[in-house]
């Protein structure tokens, strides 16, 4: 893409893994610029042919990239109406992606679940983690089984023999897919054992530094490094992807244990989630595991516990429900957290 104040084109990940030009707020600024010209083409487009199913699906997909997902549903409600028999299925996605955005977990998990029986080459695995089901299908190979075994921590579910694991698969892995590993296993890890194998005082992004400074004990540095990151995530535009900065940052103000603002990250985050609930990747992840869908239902969980905790109901039972929503035919290993939230949504007066 190229504008008045962006320029970004065939750079390599290695190059561009600590600040990649599509998280700056000039980039974003810009793209979300393009979306809404573009919409309003195919706004005039539609209007000039009504009866054009594809170009009031493409309209659609614009209104619901601009976060207008009034507009989207009623285009997409068209579409179905007056497009080809086929129209539903090809817009399985779209429609799983409007349900999420608008919080509505129920019909997003069917709508997921859907697009997940496709064939195996056409489906994104990182949904079935969304979905509470980490082991994604995982076939007999033991780097299979392995990363199967792994992916609950993405959720926040420490397995147990989990150190072990990741030994195992770091000695069967190497280059940057291993690198990437020992980081997004370290980063996922740390709120529940306070270490990892890959805490450097160096590291690039600064929540890497807050977490080597904290397992240091040297909380003074853990705080200076949490501040410049707060900073850097309240700038972020709107509409800015998530790379999990925010899931992050509240664990890592926990940590600190300061809850009111770990409740106010994930209160923006919230406000932003229209634009958060697409996939995108992982801070500085490529290789291993990278998807955010895998981590939306241990935000949500850790929102509901820190807004009911600070007795704000609404936020409380929003985010329960969501967890509810998306894990409830789960796996295992997080049916403890649906019952947790199924027992708090009683509690606090909404239903299940």
């Amino acid at each position: 893409m190229t504008g008045d104040s962006v320029r970004y084109s065939g750079l390599r990940w290695s190059d561009v893994k600590h600040a990649p030009p599509y998280m700056s707020a000039a980039w974003v600024s810009r793209y979300q610029e393009r979306l809404r010209e573009a919409r309003e083409i195919y706004r005039r487009l539609v209007a000039s042919k009504p009866d054009n199913w594809l170009l009031e699906w493409i309209l659609a997909r614009s209104s619901l990239s601009v976060g207008d997902t009034a507009a989207a549903a009623s285009g997409f409600a068209r579409v179905l109406a007056i497009g080809p028999d086929s129209a539903p299925m090809f817009m399985l996605a779209d429609r799983r992606d409007l349900a999420l955005a608008r919080q509505r977990p129920a019909e997003a998990a069917a709508l997921a679940d859907s697009v997940l029986a496709f064939p195996p080459a056409l489906r994104n695995y990182s949904y079935f983690s969304m979905l509470g089901r980490p082991s994604e299908g995982a076939d007999t190979t033991i780097g299979s089984r392995q990363a199967a075994a792994w992916r609950p921590i993405l959720l926040g579910v420490l397995p147990l023999g989990f150190d072990s694991l990741e030994t195992a698969i770091a000695a069967r892995l190497s280059g940057p897919q291993r690198d990437d590993f020992l980081q997004l296993s370290t980063l996922a890890a740390y709120h529940m054992r306070r270490t990892g194998p890959a805490l450097d005082t160096a590291a690039r992004h600064p929540v890497k530094r807050f977490q080597a400074w904290l397992a240091r004990g040297d909380s003074s540095r853990a705080r200076a490094t949490l501040a410049e990151f707060d900073k850097e995530l309240l700038a972020r535009h709107a509409a800015t992807f998530d790379d999990g900065g925010w899931l992050f940052n509240a664990e890592s103000h926990l940590e600190l244990g300061d809850s009111a603002t770990a409740l106010a990250r994930l209160v923006e985050w919230e406000r932003r989630w229209v634009f958060l609930s697409r996939e995108s990747m992982i801070l500085e992840q490529y290789y291993w595991q990278r998807t955010t869908p895998r981590l939306f239902g241990r935000t949500w969980l850790l929102y509901g516990d820190l807004a009911r905790a600070a007795g704000r109901r609404a936020e409380a039972g929003r985010a329960y429900q969501m967890v509810a929503g998306l894990w409830a035919n789960g796996e295992p290993p997080v049916q403890p957290a649906v019952q947790r939230a199924r027992d708090a949504l009683k509690q606090l007066g909404f239903r299940p």
